[in-house]
């Protein structure tokens, strides 16, 4: 089976959202990701990151196929998408400027920084994901599975794909990591099934995840987090959806895991 391992996003920190703060090693999720995913599997690499200045270091740790890392884009244009929130959500909001009108620029500044990251994901998950297009197309053939991670995602157990059917959209279940509000204990439950994903990673066969490369072109139509848009887009091209791996256990963000954040 032949797998394109496709990466987006950043790098990341050790603390904070945004790649803000100390900066992570990309050694710690490549070696991760090499022992669990790459070295058992009939892997190719594809890149896309706003992570410049570690973009040789990227290169001559994964040695993709194809590779863009860019300088980070502003999208002035996501702001349009800020409040593309539930009915619900949107009274909630204006009964807390009621309430405190103080906070008004503070929520409505929250609410774009939100909308920042969603145009930012979606753009470099449609980037990577035409890197792959672009090398099947030009080497004549298809990828039997395609998976899209974070660079600051590490996976802790092995993955075989060839045990997985490649016509199902594959997500991982959302389970609870381990913080102080759950006196740091991790389950095995699935939060917000039907209604959104955790969004870390995906993996099916190739035609399907063309599909979903296209969620950057459909943004305005989708709410405005992630986990809510990825699950409201997958449903407009299929419905098979498999639920695979728990956080945690078999993956997890490198500064959760590693470094203890709870961010």
């Amino acid at each position: 089976m032949k797998v394109a391992l496709c990466f987006y996003g950043l790098v990341g920190s050790r603390a904070d959202k945004d790649g803000k703060g100390k900066p992570l090693d990309p050694t710690i999720a490549y070696n991760l990701n090499y022992e669990n995913i790459i070295k058992d599997n009939d892997v190719d690499v594809f890149i896309h990151s706003w992570s410049k200045e570690f973009e040789s270091e990227l290169v001559e740790l994964y040695k993709p196929k194809s590779h863009l890392i860019e300088a980070q884009i502003s999208f002035p244009q996501s702001k349009k998408i800020a409040n593309n929130r539930d009915i619900s959500e949107k009274i909630r909001n204006i009964i807390q400027w009621i309430k405190s009108p103080s906070k008004i620029t503070s929520n409505i500044e929250n609410n774009q920084k939100e909308a920042f990251r969603a145009y930012s994901r979606w753009y470099s998950n449609k980037q990577v994901l035409e890197l792959k297009s672009k090398y099947e197309y030009e080497h004549k053939f298809k990828y039997d599975c395609v998976m899209v991670l974070r660079l600051d995602v590490g996976f802790y157990s092995k993955v075989d794909f060839s045990q997985y059917d490649m016509s199902a959209f594959h997500a991982s279940n959302w389970n609870d990591y381990p913080t102080e509000k759950n006196n740091y204990e991790w389950n095995k439950e699935n939060h917000n099934v039907g209604k959104g994903f955790l969004d870390f990673w995906f993996f099916s066969n190739s035609d399907n995840m063309d599909k979903f490369s296209t969620l950057y072109d459909n943004i305005d139509k989708y709410h405005v987090c992630p986990h809510r848009s990825a699950y409201q887009h997958v449903n407009t091209f299929t419905r098979n959806i498999n639920y695979t791996m728990f956080r945690w256990n078999d993956f997890e963000m490198i500064r959760r895991k590693e470094f203890k954040s709870e961010l």
